[in-house]
C-alpha cells in the first residue's frame, strides 16, 4: 500500500511538474537563449508571435475548459458521454464509470489527461491530439477511448461535503465515492465522483452529470460511501434528495459506520 501511495503522489507531481514547463518554460530559459531564438526566428518573434513556419496552437485553455459531450461510441450502447474541463485543471468524467478523472491540462495542440481506476489507482496520462476545435466542436484523437468527435454541453453538478460523527481517523489509503442515483429507474447512476486521499472530515466533493437525461418526474438523490484499506468504512444511511422536485445541487451528507447502519 506504501508503494502505491507513493507511486500516485509521484505521478500527480510529474503531472503538474510537465504543466508547469508547458506553460511557464519560456520564461525560465535565460535571456540571452530567448533572445537568440527570436533573431533565428525558431521559436518566436518579437510580441510573442509565432516564427516562421510555426503554427499557432488552435485553441487555449480557457476557450476549451467546459464541457464535452458525444454519442456513446460502443456498439449496441445508447446515450452520451464526455468531460467536464474546470479552470483550476480538475478534470470530471460524465457518463464513463470505468475510469475516474482527475486532472487535464492543454499543451500545444494536444489535450493531456490524467486518470485512474478503482482497480489501478496509479493515474495514467492518455493524451488527445486536437486536430479541429471551435466553438461547438471539438475533435481528437488518441491512442485511447478518448478519440472521438465532442459537442459543446452545458454539463450541471452537485456539490457538497461528506461527514461523520464517529471518532474515527481516516487512513491515506481512504477512497470516497459520491454518486446521483435516478430512484425511479433501479437506481441508475447518473453521476459519480471518486475522491483518493480525501484527509479528513468533512471532505467536499462536486460531481458533474448531463442535464439531459434528468426527467423532471423522477426522484435522485446523493449516496456516498467510504473504503478505508479496501473494507467498507462509511455509507449513507438515509435519502439525500437533489436536482428534482425541489432537491437541492448542494448538500452536506452525513455517513455513518458501516457496521451500524440499517
Amino acid at each position: 500500500m506504501r508503494n502505491r501511495r507513493s507511486h500516485f503522489f509521484l505521478s500527480l507531481c510529474l503531472f503538474a511538474c510537465l504543466f508547469a514547463a508547458a506553460c511557464g518554460g519560456e520564461k525560465e530559459r535565460a535571456p540571452e537563449a530567448q533572445a537568440k531564438d527570436t533573431a533565428g526566428g525558431k521559436k518566436g518573434a518579437p510580441g510573442g508571435a509565432p516564427g516562421p513556419g510555426v503554427a499557432p496552437p488552435m485553441t487555449t485553455p480557457a476557450k476549451v475548459a467546459g464541457g464535452w459531450m458525444r454519442d456513446v461510441p460502443a456498439q449496441g450502447f445508447e446515450g452520451r458521454e464526455g468531460f467536464q474541463l474546470d479552470e483550476d485543471g480538475t478534470l470530471h468524467l460524465v457518463n464513463i464509470y470505468t475510469m475516474n478523472g482527475l486532472a487535464w491540462q492543454l499543451n500545444g495542440d494536444q489535450l493531456q489527461f490524467l486518470c485512474n481506476t478503482e482497480r489501478y489507482t496509479e493515474p495514467q496520462m492518455s493524451k488527445l491530439a486536437l486536430l479541429n476545435v471551435d466553438e461547438n466542436s471539438l475533435l481528437a484523437e488518441s491512442g485511447d477511448y478518448f478519440t472521438g468527435n465532442y459537442e459543446r454541453a452545458q454539463l450541471a453538478r452537485v456539490t457538497g461535503s461528506v461527514a461523520y460523527r464517529e471518532r474515527i481517523a481516516l487512513t491515506e489509503d481512504a477512497v470516497l465515492r459520491v454518486t446521483i442515483r435516478d430512484l425511479e429507474e433501479r437506481d441508475r447512476i447518473v453521476g459519480q465522483r471518486l475522491i483518493y486521499h480525501p484527509g479528513q472530515v468533512p471532505i467536499e466533493f462536486s460531481v458533474v452529470y448531463n442535464p439531459g437525461v434528468i426527467d423532471e418526474a423522477h426522484r435522485y438523490e446523493i449516496r456516498a460511501e467510504i473504503v478505508d484499506k479496501e473494507r467498507l468504512a462509511f455509507v449513507t444511511s438515509q435519502t439525500y434528495p437533489v436536482i428534482t422536485q425541489g432537491g437541492p445541487s448542494k448538500i452536506e451528507v452525513l455517513v455513518r459506520a458501516a457496521d451500524k447502519s440499517p
